[in-house]
C-alpha cells in the first residue's frame, strides 16, 4: 500500500503466464518448473538508462530440461505487447544472449561470444548488461565484461529475462564487488575441479556395467565373481574408455578357484560398455572382437591362431596379462611383461579392453601407475575404508578409530585393515579403547602381504581363518596362515586392559616382534617377508581400537579409561549416541498394547499377533538430553508398513489404542512414520530422514529430547537433525511395533549414562586443580558464574570496573546452536564450527542468551585467502525457528534487533550505523581471539585479543544470543575459554559474593508457564531495574534508521517530541522492561508487569496516532464496508517497519512486517468457547468474502470450495502458498 518513490529497476507486472513475482517485483519465479520449460519471460518496469547496469542473479535451477536462462534487451514496451512463450519467438527489435551465442530477432548473429556459456552457470552466478551511451550492448558475467555483443542499439530499450529450461528463479540485484570476486573464485575452483576430473577420467579403469555374475569395486580397479564356486561364466568386464595407441591394458590375477576348467581371457573389442549385450563369454561375440584364450587367438568367436604364447590356463595368483594396440594397428599380448608377439593386424582405432573372468579366474586388479600404492603419505596412516561386516570406522576420527557394531550381540566379523605399508623398523601400534567382558578372547594383531584392496574383497570371519601370507598373534599363540607355530608367547592379548597399546614391528633381518605399552615382548616369528600391511581383528572382548602414531606409553594404573580423563572427555561420553554396552531396559513398568508380550526377563517386547496393537510407552517422563532408543530384534516382511516412534504429552489410560495415531484423542503426540514427521493427525514434515521401513534386525532408532525443547531422531547412532520445536516439558517415549517390525528392545537411554558421567566427573576432579566456589544462577542452562578481576597488566584500563566471566565449568557447556547455515558443520561437542564449502551460508548462534557482563569469545582457526571479507560477529534477539538460516548475518534484518560487527563497521538490522570502529575484522589472522560483551549499561563491546575497543552499539536488549558468521576468508572458529591468558583468580578480600548481588529467589527455578499464566503483579528483580529510556525514546544515533521510518510514513520529529513529553512525566517512577530467562524456553521474550503493560498501551496508542500506515489500513477496512461492531474498541496493532521496532508482542519474531492486526469480537455462537490456549494461524480469503465469513462465523462460504481449509503458521507463507491476489486501492487524500 506504500507508494514507491525510488526509481530502482523492477520487473513489470505483465509477464509470462507461469511467472510469479515477489511483492517488491525484484524476484521472479517460474511455476510448475518440472512440467513446463517456457512461459517464463519477464521484462523491466521501465526502459534502461544509458550506462545503467541491469543485473540478475540465478536463484534456482532444475536438472530436468536442457537450455537455461536467456538475457537481453527489446524495444517493445511490456505494457503494450503480448508476452511470448519464449523471447526467440519475438521477431522484431530484440537482442538476446542464449548459451554462448547472440540472437537478433530470434536468429543467430554470433555463434561464439564471451568466455562463458549461460547454460553452464550455477545458482548464485550473476548476469548483467549495459547499453552504453554510444549504443553498444555489453554483457557482464559475475562482473567480468564480455565485450561488445551488439552495436547501434536504439536509445529506448527494456531489459528482458527468459527463465527458460533449467532456470526457475532469478532476482534483480545491485552490484557487489566482493560477491563478484567470490563468484569468480568459485568458478575458477570449479574449472580446476573439472580439469582434475578430466585427468581422473583419463585414467584407465573398468566400466561399472559388467557381466551378470561380476562386480566392479575399489574405484573401478578390481573386478571379481562373488559366487565363483557356483558359476563359471558371466564374467565379462570392459574398460571405461577406448584404449589409446601403444597403451598397455594389463591386469593382475588375484584369485583362482580350482573347481572349473579354463581361466582368464583377455582382448579388445569395438563394442562400447553401454551398447554391448553382455554375453555368457566373450568368445560368443561374433563381431569386432579379438581375444586371447588358452594358447589361441580368436576373432569374432573363430580361432585364427592355434598356438600363441604362454597358456593363460596355467597362470597363477599374482601373474599379469595385458594387451596393446600399436600405432601400426597390430595387436600384441603380454604375460608378466613379456611380449608374446603379434596376434592380429588391422585393428581399428577406438577399441575397448575386455577381460573374461572365465572358469578358474575369480578376481583381477587393473594394473596402472600408483594403483597398488594405498597411501603415498607416510604420516597418513589410517584404517582402510573397506572392512568386516560388523566393523565401523568411527565418524570424526579421521579414519584412526574403529569399533565393532552391535558389540552386545556380535563378537566376530570385525577385521579392519591399514592403508599404509609397514616399513622395516617401523612400529605400528593401536590402543585398546573399550572392552566388553561378556565375551571370551580379545584383540588379534597381525601382518599380511596381501594388499588391502584385494583382501577386503573377501574378508573371513576372523583373522585366524586367513590361509595364506598372514602372521597373527591370537591370545598368546603365534599363527601363520591359520596354523599355530608358537605357543605361550610372552604377550597374551586376551589379558590386555583398556588403555593398553599393542604394537608390531618387522626388523630388517626378517624377525617380527610385538610390543605392549612400548615394551618389546621378544621375537614372535622369523623369516617374515617385507612389504607387510598391519591387520587388526576387533574380536571378543575388544570393541574399539585407535591407531597410535607415535605410540602412547600409558601409565601402569590403566585399569579404567576414565582414570585420567578430562572433564571434556566426560561430557563427550554423554553426547555419543552409539551402543556403549548399557544393559537392556526392563520393560515391566512400561504401558503396552493388547498384542504385546514381554519375553526374555521382560527385556524384549514382541507383537504376538496381527499387524497392530503394538504400542509400548515409557513410564517415566523424558529428561533433557535423554535418548530414548530401541534395537530392532525381529522383522516379518510379509507385513506392510513399519514401526513408529515418538513422544506423547501424558500417559494415556488403559487399554491403549491400536496404534500411535489414536493417542491424540486426549493428548498431543509427535511421532515419526516412514520418512515423515507427524503431530497428531497432521503431517508437519516430509522427507525428513531415510524411511524407517528399511530398518531390519540389528538396526537402532531413537528419539532425543534436547534441553532447548526440540526433538531429534537418531538412526543407528546418526542424528537426522531437528524435527520438532517447542515440545512440552513433560513428554513420554512411545513405540508402535507396527507392520513388519515385530520385536524390539529398549537398549539405551542417556538417563543411565548421566550417572556414569557424574562418576567420571568425580574421578576427574581428583586429577584437576580446585575451582573456586561458583554460584548457580539459572537451573535450566546450569550456568556457573564467579566474580573475578583481570590480571595486573590489564588493571590499569579496567581498574574501576568489575568484570563477570563465565567459569571454566560453564565453558564446557557453551556451544553453538543446531540452527545454523547450510554450509556449517559442527564438531561433536558443538564448540567448533567449520564452513565446509562456498563463502557464505556460514551463520551460527549460541543456544543460550548471553549473560550481562559475560564475555563470549571465539578463536579463528582457519582462513582461506582466496575469498574476500571475513568473520562477522554480533548479537541478535532471534531464536531457533523452523525457517532456514539466511545466507549472511546481515540478512537477519526484519527479525528485529540484530547488531552485527563486520569489518570496521557496525550494522543494525542490516543497515550500517557506525563506520571506522575498532580493528578491521577482515584482517584478522588465525589464532586471533574475537570476543563480545553486553555490559551492565546494555552496551555492546568488541574485544580482540583481550583489548577492549569500546562501545559498538548501545541500548542492547538483555535477551540476545551470540551470532557468528563464518563468511569469506573465515572457515573455522572455536569457542574459547574466557580465562585464557588470565592470571589465576583469587578471592577478593571483603568483596561481596555474586549471590549477594542477585535477588533472593535467583536460585529458585523459574516456572515455565506461558506469558498469560504469570501473575499480573509479578515484580522484576532489583538486578533488572534500570533507568534507561532506549526502548522508549526515538532512536537518535542512527540517521539511516530515521530515514527508513520517514519512508514508512512516520513523522519523526513530532513523534519524538510527543514521546519525550510523556517520558518526562513518567521518568521518575518508570522502570526499563527487561527480558527474563525462563526455564526450558527457546524464546527469550519478557513478561511485563501491570505497570509496564500500562506503559506499553500508552506507547502503542501514541504510535498509532502518528502512523500513516495504520490510518491507511483503517481506511481500507472502512472501504470493505465492515461495521465497527465486529471489532474490539482497542488492542489493534500495526506491524509496519517503523512500528514493529517498538511493538511489544510475545510472538514478535514469528510475525512479518507490512500489515495491521484488527482484533475481532467473538462470534455469538462461539461466545462460550475458551480461546486462551489456542494457537495462532493464518488463512487467506478474497476481500469480497470477508463480510460473509464474519456474518456466518465460518471460513468456507462458497459451495465450490473444499471443506478442508489449510491453515499456515506464518503470514508470508499463507500469501505465497494460497496465491492471494492483491486488489488496488487509491487514497485520494495522500495520493
Amino acid at each position: 500500500m506504500q507508494s514507491d518513490s525510488d526509481d530502482r529497476l523492477r520487473f513489470h507486472v505483465r509477464c509470462g503466464t507461469l511467472v510469479k513475482l515477489s511483492p517488491n517485483k525484484r524476484s521472479a519465479k517460474r511455476l510448475r518448473a518440472y512440467d513446463e520449460f517456457n512461459n517464463g519471460v519477464v521484462m523491466t518496469n521501465r526502459n534502461l538508462f544509458d550506462d545503467e547496469l541491469f543485473e540478475i542473479r540465478i536463484d534456482k535451477l532444475v536438472d530436468k530440461w536442457s537450455g537455461s536462462v536467456e538475457v537481453g534487451v527489446t524495444i517493445h514496451d511490456p505494457g503494450a505487447i503480448p508476452i511470448p512463450s519464449t523471447m526467440t519467438n519475438l521477431r522484431t527489435g530484440t537482442s538476446m544472449m542464449s548459451g554462448r551465442g547472440i540472437l537478433a530477432n530470434g536468429k543467430g548473429i554470433r555463434r561464439e561470444y564471451g568466455n562463458f556459456n549461460l547454460d553452464d552457470l550455477k545458482v548464485g552466478d550473476r548476469i548483467g548488461l549495459i547499453r552504453k551511451r554510444n549504443g553498444d550492448l555489453h554483457y557482464y558475467i559475475n562482473g567480468l565484461d564480455q565485450g561488445v555483443a551488439v552495436s547501434n542499439l536504439p536509445s529506448k530499450v527494456w531489459g528482458v529475462v527468459d527463465m527458460y529450461g533449467r532456470t526457475v528463479k532469478v532476482t534483480i540485484v545491485d552490484r557487489d564487488v566482493n560477491e563478484e570476486k567470490n563468484l569468480l573464485t568459485r568458478l575458477s575452483n570449479s574449472l580446476t575441479l573439472s580439469n582434475e576430473n578430466q585427468l581422473n577420467e583419463d585414467l584407465l579403469e573398468f566400466h561399472p556395467t559388467c557381466g551378470a555374475h561380476t562386480l566392479v569395486i575399489n574405484n573401478n580397479t578390481v573386478a571379481y565373481r562373488p559366487n565363483a564356486l557356483d558359476d563359471f561364466n558371466n564374467g565379462v568386464v570392459l574398460t571405461k574408455r577406448p584404449l589409446r595407441l601403444n597403451e598397455l591394458f594389463e591386469v593382475r590375477l588375484d584369485r583362482l578357484v580350482t573347481k572349473w576348467a579354463g581361466s582368464i581371457e583377455i582382448g579388445v573389442t569395438t563394442h562400447s560398455p553401454g551398447d554391448i549385450d553382455y554375453p555368457l563369454t566373450m568368445t560368443n561375440v561374433h563381431s569386432g572382437t579379438w581375444m586371447m584364450t588358452g594358447v589361441g587367438i580368436m576373432h569374432n568367436g573363430i580361432t585364427v591362431v592355434n598356438q600363441y604364447g604362454v597358456n593363460l590356463d596355467t597362470l597363477r595368483v599374482g601373474d599379469r596379462v595385458g594387451a596393446m594396440v600399436k600405432s601400426n594397428g597390430s595387436l600384441y599380448f603380454y604375460v608378466n611383461g613379456i611380449d608374446q608377439g603379434e596376434a592380429a593386424k588391422n585393428i581399428p582405432m577406438g577399441v575397448y579392453g575386455v577381460v573374461d573372468l572365465y572358469g578358474q579366474a575369480a578376481q583381477i586388479t587393473l594394473c596402472r601407475d600408483n594403483v597398488d600404492q594405498i597411501s603415498p603419505y607416510k604420516n597418513n596412516v589410517r584404517f582402510f575404508p573397506n572392512h568386516g561386516k560388523n566393523a565401523r570406522i568411527v565418524p570424526g576420527s579421521r579414519g584412526r578409530t574403529a569399533d565393532r557394531l552391535y558389540c552386545e550381540y556380535e563378537f566376530s566379523q570385525s577385521i579392519v585393515l591399514v592403508n599404509q605399508m609397514l616399513q622395516d623398523g617401523e612400529l605400528f601400534s593401536v590402543s585398546v579403547d573399550k572392552l566388553n567382558d561378556r565375551w571370551s578372547g580379545s584383540i588379534e594383531v597381525g601382518v599380511t602381504t596381501i594388499l588391502p584392496n584385494i583382501l577386503s574383497a573377501d574378508l573371513p570371519n576372523t583373522m585366524t581363518d586367513l590361509d595364506h601370507d598372514t602372521w597373527v598373534l591370537s591370545g598368546c599363540t603365534v599363527m601363520k596362515d591359520g596354523l599355530a607355530i608358537k605357543y605361550n608367547y610372552s604377550l597374551d592379548l586376551d589379558k590386555v586392559k583398556v588403555g593398553s597399546v599393542v604394537g608390531v614391528m618387522r626388523h630388517n633381518n626378517g624377525c617380527l616382534n610385538y610390543f605392549l605399552d612400548g615394551n618389546d615382548q621378544g621375537i614372535a616369528c622369523i623369516n617374515v617377508p617385507p612389504n607387510l600391511y598391519p591387520v587388526i581383528d576387533i574380536y571378543g572382548r575388544c570393541t574399539q581400537v585407535t591407531i597410535q602414531s607415535p605410540p602412547e606409553i600409558r601409565c601402569d594404573d590403566s585399569d579404567s579409561d576414565t582414570s585420567c580423563c578430562s572433564q571434556d572427555d566426560a561430557i563427550s561420553v554423554q553426547t555419543e549416541t552409539g551402543v556403549k554396552g548399557q544393559k537392556d531396559i526392563n520393560l515391566i513398568d512400561y504401558l503396552y498394547g493388547e498384542n504385546i508380550k514381554l519375553i526374555e526377563d521382560n527385556r524384549t517386547a514382541t507383537r504376538v499377533k496381527s499387524f497392530k496393537g503394538g504400542l509400548l510407552i515409557c513410564d517415566n517422563k523424558m529428561q533433557p538430553n535423554e535418548l530414548f532408543q530401541i534395537l530392532i530384534v525381529k522383522c516379518n516382511t510379509n507385513y506392510a508398513g513399519s514401526m513408529r516412534i515418538g513422544v506423547v504429552s501424558s500417559l494415556p489410560e488403559t487399554p491403549l489404542p491400536s496404534n500411535i495415531k489414536d493417542l491424540n484423542m486426549k493428548d498431543d503426540v509427535w511421532y515419526f512414520s516412514g520418512n515423515q514427521v507427524w503431530f497428531n493427525q497432521s503431517l508437519i514434515m516430509n522427507n525428513y530422514c531415510p524411511s524407517l521401513d528399511r530398518l531390519r534386525e540389528g538396526d537402532r532408532v531413537g528419539i532425543k529430547y534436547t534441553a532447548d525443547r526440540t526433538l531429534h531422531l537418531f538412526v543407528n547412532g546418526y542424528d537426522q537433525g531437528t524435527a520438532v520445536y517447542n515440545v512440552p516439558e513433560v513428554i513420554y517415549g512411545v513405540i508402535d511395533l507396527y507392520g513388519c517390525h515385530i520385536s524390539a528392545k529398549v537398549i539405551h537411554t542417556d538417563q543411565d549414562s548421566k550417572t556414569n558421567v557424574q562418576m567420571i566427573s568425580s574421578q576427574c576432579s581428583e586429577h584437576t586443580s580446585d575451582i573456586s566456589e561458583s554460584v548457580k544462577v539459572d537451573t535450566t542452562i546450569n550456568v556457573l558464574k564467579r566474580m573475578t578481576v583481570l590480571d595486573e597488566d590489564m588493571s590499569e584500563c579496567c581498574s574501576s570496573e568489575i568484570s563477570y566471566f563465565i567459569d571454566e565449568s560453564t565453558f564446557k557447556l557453551m556451544k553453538f546452536n543446531d540452527w545454523r547455515g547450510r554450509n556449517i558443520r559442527l564438531s561433536r561437542d558443538g564448540r567448533t564450527a567449520t564452513r565446509i564449502e562456498s563463502y557464505n551460508h556460514g551463520l551460527t548462534m549460541t543456544p543460550d542468551i548471553l549473560l550481562p557482563n559475560s564475555m563470549f569469545q571465539i578463536e579463528i582457526q582457519a582462513l582461506n585467502k582466496k575469498w574476500e571479507s571475513s568473520l562477522m560477529i554480533g548479537v541478535s534477539k532471534i531464536t531457533c525457528t523452523n525457517n532456514s538460516a539466511p545466507a549472511t548475518a546481515l540478512s537477519l534484518k526484519g527479525y528485529d534487533s540484530t547488531w552485527i560487527i563486520s569489518g570496521d563497521s557496525v550494522y543494525f538490522d542490516g543497515l550500517k550505523i557506525k563506520s571506522n570502529y575498532g580493528p578491521d575484522l577482515n584482517y584478522c589472522v588465525p589464532g586471533d581471539i574475537i570476543g563480545i560483551m553486553i555490559d551492565g549499561e546494555n552496551c555492546l563491546k568488541l574485544f580482540v585479543n583481550r583489548m577492549d575497543f569500546g562501545v559498538a552499539a548501545s541500548n542492547i536488549p538483555a535477551d540476545c544470543y551470540g551470532v557468528v558468521d563464518l563468511y569469506g576468508q573465515c572457515e573455522q572458529v572455536s569457542i574459547v575459554n574466557p580465562f585464557i591468558d588470565l592470571s589465576p583468580v583469587d578471592p577478593v578480600p571483603n568483596m561481596p559474593l555474586e549471590c549477594d548481588l542477585l535477588p533472593e529467589d535467583a536460585n529458585q527455578p523459574i516456572p515455565s508457564e506461558e506469558k498469560a499464566d504469570f501473575e499480573g503483579d509479578e515484580k522484576q528483580s532489583p538486578a533488572c531495574e534500570e533507568t534507561e529510556l532506549a526502548d522508549l525514546t526515538w532512536m537518535k544515533t542512527d540517521k539511516t534508521n530515521e530515514n527508513v521510518l520517514v519512508a514508512s510514513g512516520h513523522d519523526v520529529r513530532s513523534r519524538s517530541a510527543e514521546l519525550a513529553g510523556w517520558i518526562d512525566d513518567e521518568a521518575s517512577t518508570s522502570t526499563l522492561r527487561m527480558s527474563k530467562i525462563r526455564s526450558g524456553k527457546t524464546s527469550g521474550y519478557y513478561t511485563p508487569d501491570t505497570r509496564e503493560r500500562r506503559q506499553n498501551e500508552i506507547l502503542k496508542s501514541l504510535r498509532l496516532k502518528q502512523c500513516q500506515y495504520f490510518h491507511l489500513s483503517s481506511k481500507i477496512r472502512a472501504y470493505l464496508s465492515i461495521p465497527d461492531v465486529f471489532f474490539l474498541e482497542k488492542g489493534h496493532t500495526c506491524y509496519c517497519e517503523g512500528c514493529n521496532l517498538y511493538t511489544c508482542d510475545e510472538n514478535k519474531l514469528s510475525i512479518e512486517t507490512g500489515w495491521c492486526k484488527f482484533l475481532l469480537r467473538k462470534h455469538p455462537k462461539f461466545i462460550n468457547l475458551p480461546l486462551d490456549k489456542w494457537r495462532s494461524a493464518y488463512v487467506g480469503r478474497p476481500f469480497e468474502m470477508i463480510r460473509n465469513c464474519l456474518d456466518n462465523g465460518i471460513l468456507t462460504v462458497l459451495d465450490s470450495e473444499p471443506e478442508d481449509i489449510i491453515l499456515y503458521p506464518y503470514l508470508k507463507r499463507t500469501v505465497c502458498c494460497q496465491n492471494i491476489k492483491p486488489f488496488g486501492y487509491y487514497d485520494l487524500e495522500t495520493n
